[in-house]
């Protein structure tokens, strides 16, 4: 998954990491979640499209909320038996409770309203 859209044309023949094709029209990604990647024309646009969609930066928000709960599960770990940490626990509960609900949907808003100035139909 890219992180982000910045990318440099690469001058070198060099196979994409998703169809392995070899082509000189390859696009070099820096951040994304498996390091450097390489993409042939067809594929970035795939790609581009899949990783900032909505399903994309959903993915993204549950990798993000994963590796916090593993960071704060592995601090809790390290403390010794009789001590407990409340916040710890209050924080890796919610954390637990994010990844299990879905992000709230994006309301979209239309000009064209059912029941609204004419029906809501275009002259």
């Amino acid at each position: 998954m890219i992180l982000n859209k910045v990318a440099t044309k690469s001058s070198q023949i060099r196979a994409c990491a998703n169809c392995s094709a070899q082509g000189e029209d390859t696009w070099v990604f820096e951040r994304t979640t498996r390091g450097v990647v390489n993409l042939c024309l067809s594929c970035k646009t795939r790609v581009l499209k899949l990783s900032f969609s909505s399903k994309g930066v959903e993915k993204r928000r549950l990798i993000s909320l994963k590796a916090t709960l593993q960071e704060l599960r592995q601090r809790k770990a390290k403390l010794s038996a009789n001590i407990i940490d409340i916040e710890l626990s209050k924080n890796i509960k919610e954390l637990e409770d994010a990844i299990k609900r879905p992000s709230q949907p994006k309301n979209i808003w239309s000009p064209i309203l059912p029941g609204s100035f004419e029906g809501g139909k275009h002259k």
